[in-house]
Protein backbone atom coordinates (compact mmCIF):
# COMPACT_ATOMS: atom_id res chain seq x y z
CA UNK A 1 0.00 0.00 0.00
CA UNK A 2 0.77 3.46 -0.66
CA UNK A 3 1.27 5.88 2.43
CA UNK A 4 2.28 9.33 2.31
CA UNK A 5 5.64 10.39 4.54
CA UNK A 6 4.40 13.36 6.78
CA UNK A 7 7.65 15.74 6.84
CA UNK A 8 7.14 18.57 9.43
CA UNK A 9 9.74 20.50 12.01
CA UNK A 10 9.11 18.44 15.20
CA UNK A 11 8.08 20.91 18.24
CA UNK A 12 10.77 19.65 20.19
CA UNK A 13 13.94 19.01 18.89
CA UNK A 14 13.14 21.70 16.07
CA UNK A 15 14.56 19.61 13.13
CA UNK A 16 12.33 18.60 9.90
CA UNK A 17 12.00 15.19 10.40
CA UNK A 18 9.20 12.58 9.31
CA UNK A 19 6.76 12.98 11.94
CA UNK A 20 4.48 10.42 13.33
CA UNK A 21 1.56 9.51 15.42
CA UNK A 22 2.26 10.81 18.69
CA UNK A 23 0.09 9.96 21.79
CA UNK A 24 -0.77 12.95 23.72
CA UNK A 25 -1.90 10.90 26.88
CA UNK A 26 -0.27 7.25 26.55
CA UNK A 27 -3.03 4.80 25.89
CA UNK A 28 -2.42 2.87 29.58
CA UNK A 29 -4.15 6.33 30.65
CA UNK A 30 -7.61 5.94 28.78
CA UNK A 31 -8.23 1.76 28.92
CA UNK A 32 -10.68 2.17 31.30
CA UNK A 33 -12.80 4.50 28.95
CA UNK A 34 -12.95 2.32 26.56
CA UNK A 35 -16.40 0.32 26.15
CA UNK A 36 -17.05 -2.93 24.65
CA UNK A 37 -18.61 -2.69 20.97
CA UNK A 38 -21.04 -5.18 19.52
CA UNK A 39 -18.82 -7.06 17.51
CA UNK A 40 -15.97 -7.41 19.97
CA UNK A 41 -13.26 -4.51 19.50
CA UNK A 42 -12.57 -1.92 21.86
CA UNK A 43 -13.33 1.58 21.07
CA UNK A 44 -12.41 5.02 22.98
CA UNK A 45 -16.25 7.41 22.64
CA UNK A 46 -14.82 10.80 22.44
CA UNK A 47 -16.96 13.42 23.98
CA UNK A 48 -15.47 16.84 23.51
CA UNK A 49 -17.05 20.62 23.67
CA UNK A 50 -18.52 21.52 20.16
CA UNK A 51 -17.57 17.60 18.43
CA UNK A 52 -19.76 15.37 17.64
CA UNK A 53 -19.06 12.00 19.99
CA UNK A 54 -16.79 9.90 17.69
CA UNK A 55 -14.84 6.50 18.37
CA UNK A 56 -11.28 6.31 18.43
CA UNK A 57 -9.56 3.02 18.07
CA UNK A 58 -6.12 3.60 18.95
CA UNK A 59 -6.66 6.44 21.05
CA UNK A 60 -5.97 10.42 20.43
CA UNK A 61 -2.65 11.27 18.60
CA UNK A 62 -1.70 13.66 16.36
CA UNK A 63 0.34 13.73 13.25
CA UNK A 64 1.89 16.83 13.69
CA UNK A 65 3.98 17.53 17.16
CA UNK A 66 6.93 14.86 17.04
CA UNK A 67 9.31 12.84 15.21
CA UNK A 68 10.20 9.23 16.68
CA UNK A 69 13.06 10.27 18.13
CA UNK A 70 11.21 13.02 20.07
CA UNK A 71 8.39 11.04 20.66
CA UNK A 72 10.30 7.58 21.94
CA UNK A 73 12.55 9.90 24.57
CA UNK A 74 8.86 10.50 26.47
CA UNK A 75 8.21 6.80 26.20
CA UNK A 76 10.63 6.24 29.43
CA UNK A 77 8.56 8.80 31.50
CA UNK A 78 5.51 7.67 30.19
CA UNK A 79 5.99 3.77 30.73
CA UNK A 80 7.22 4.96 34.17
CA UNK A 81 4.28 6.19 35.14
CA UNK A 82 2.09 3.55 33.88
CA UNK A 83 4.13 1.14 36.68
CA UNK A 84 2.96 4.17 39.06
CA UNK A 85 -0.26 4.67 38.65
CA UNK A 86 -1.85 1.44 37.24
CA UNK A 87 0.54 -1.16 38.14
CA UNK A 88 2.10 -0.25 41.58
CA UNK A 89 -0.55 -1.54 44.88
CA UNK A 90 -2.42 1.80 46.18
CA UNK A 91 -2.73 2.03 50.03
CA UNK A 92 -6.42 3.69 50.98
CA UNK A 93 -5.34 6.92 52.75
CA UNK A 94 -7.93 8.05 54.61
CA UNK A 95 -11.41 7.64 52.61
CA UNK A 96 -10.78 10.01 49.75
CA UNK A 97 -6.91 9.48 48.97
CA UNK A 98 -4.81 7.26 48.14
CA UNK A 99 -1.06 6.41 48.92
CA UNK A 100 2.01 5.38 46.59
CA UNK A 101 4.79 4.54 48.34
CA UNK A 102 8.69 4.48 47.51
CA UNK A 103 8.35 6.21 43.59
CA UNK A 104 10.31 8.53 41.77
CA UNK A 105 8.71 12.01 41.89
CA UNK A 106 10.92 13.04 39.55
CA UNK A 107 10.05 11.08 37.17
CA UNK A 108 6.15 11.64 37.58
CA UNK A 109 6.81 15.50 37.44
CA UNK A 110 8.59 15.21 33.73
CA UNK A 111 5.90 12.67 32.82
CA UNK A 112 2.61 15.44 33.89
CA UNK A 113 4.54 18.06 32.51
CA UNK A 114 5.41 16.04 29.32
CA UNK A 115 1.97 15.10 28.59
CA UNK A 116 0.93 18.88 29.31
CA UNK A 117 3.37 20.21 26.80
CA UNK A 118 2.14 17.99 24.32
CA UNK A 119 -1.75 18.93 24.62
CA UNK A 120 -0.44 22.28 25.04
CA UNK A 121 1.21 22.00 21.40
CA UNK A 122 -1.54 20.44 20.09
CA UNK A 123 -3.43 22.04 17.90
CA UNK A 124 -6.82 18.69 17.82
CA UNK A 125 -9.52 20.35 18.84
CA UNK A 126 -10.31 17.77 21.67
CA UNK A 127 -7.26 19.31 23.30
CA UNK A 128 -8.49 23.18 22.73
CA UNK A 129 -8.77 23.89 26.18
CA UNK A 130 -5.09 23.29 27.22
CA UNK A 131 -4.01 26.55 27.35
CA UNK A 132 0.19 26.53 28.79
CA UNK A 133 0.35 29.91 27.08
CA UNK A 134 4.25 31.02 28.50
CA UNK A 135 5.07 28.06 29.14
CA UNK A 136 4.81 26.26 26.15
CA UNK A 137 8.71 27.50 25.45
CA UNK A 138 9.63 26.98 28.81
CA UNK A 139 8.29 23.69 29.39
CA UNK A 140 9.83 23.36 25.85
CA UNK A 141 13.15 23.91 26.99
CA UNK A 142 13.42 21.87 29.88
CA UNK A 143 12.24 18.79 28.23
CA UNK A 144 15.19 19.62 25.33
CA UNK A 145 17.99 19.94 28.38
CA UNK A 146 16.62 16.52 29.93
CA UNK A 147 16.52 14.82 26.07
CA UNK A 148 20.30 15.76 25.92
CA UNK A 149 20.97 14.89 29.40
CA UNK A 150 21.93 18.37 30.33
CA UNK A 151 19.88 18.40 33.47
CA UNK A 152 18.70 15.68 35.41
CA UNK A 153 15.02 17.05 36.91
CA UNK A 154 12.76 20.01 36.55
CA UNK A 155 11.94 22.95 38.87
CA UNK A 156 9.70 22.26 41.90
CA UNK A 157 7.88 25.43 40.76
CA UNK A 158 5.72 22.56 39.09
CA UNK A 159 3.15 21.50 41.13
CA UNK A 160 0.69 18.83 40.34
CA UNK A 161 -2.56 17.33 41.72
CA UNK A 162 -3.57 13.69 40.46
CA UNK A 163 -6.94 12.27 41.24
CA UNK A 164 -7.91 8.74 40.73
CA UNK A 165 -12.00 8.58 39.52
CA UNK A 166 -13.76 4.61 39.89
CA UNK A 167 -15.09 4.18 36.37
CA UNK A 168 -18.55 5.11 35.93
CA UNK A 169 -17.73 7.86 39.03
CA UNK A 170 -16.68 10.97 36.95
CA UNK A 171 -17.62 14.49 39.04
CA UNK A 172 -20.36 16.66 37.57
CA UNK A 173 -17.75 19.52 36.53
CA UNK A 174 -16.48 17.00 34.13
CA UNK A 175 -19.32 14.91 32.94
CA UNK A 176 -21.24 18.34 32.31
CA UNK A 177 -18.60 20.33 30.45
Amino acid sequence: PFSLIQMGICNLCNFERKLIDAHIIPKWAYMSLYSETENDSRSLILVAKNLLPSKKRIGLYDQNILCSGCDHFFGEYDNYAKKVFQDLPLEKYGTEAYLIKNIDIEKIRIFLVSVAWRAGISCMPEHDQVQIGTYKSKIREILIELKNNSIKQISKDYSFLVCKYEPGKLPPSIVNR
